[in-house]
């Protein structure tokens, strides 16, 4: 299914709407109470963090979500991006690889931006901010 004519949403739960009539494609139930998302269009796969968990679900048959695994993290997901195969979260005040097979956390770097963001680039790269000192915002791209 293609990202570029659906429209997804997060307010109680993470909700598909075909476009440009927003027919309701598919509801993730198991999504309430989610505060990040991240779709990845190529594979059809979902994750979002809610509380302190990691959720991560493929779209099959155009209209049904399946839970293909969740995974506990050490605090809520202030963000979420999609890295290959793997899931970057902003955590706290660090940035975080999960490996989406395993559910191992790893630490790429501190930081002291409040919320941490990350942002997919469409190469593929993300952008990580870090601030260096109180006064200077850096931005760290990550290969994926």
């Amino acid at each position: 299914m293609e990202i570029s004519n659906l429209l997804l949403s997060l307010s109680e739960t993470i909700t598909f709407h075909r476009l440009p009539n927003l027919e309701l494609v598919a509801v993730v139930s198991k999504s309430k109470g989610a505060n990040a998302y991240a779709w990845d269009d190529r594979r059809g796969v979902l994750c979002f963090g809610r509380q302190k968990r990691v959720g991560i679900f493929r779209l099959e048959g155009g209209r049904e979500f399946v839970e293909v695994k969740e995974f506990s993290i050490p605090d809520m997901v202030k963000s979420i991006a999609w890295c290959g195969e793997n899931i970057c979260l902003g955590i706290r005040k660090e940035y975080m690889i999960l490996k989406s097979t395993s559910g191992v956390l790893s630490e790429v770097f501190p930081c002291r931006v409040a919320p941490p963001l990350v942002v997919p680039l469409p190469s593929g790269e993300l952008l990580l901010g870090k601030v260096l000192l109180s006064f200077q915002l850096s931005i760290e791209f990550l290969r994926c």
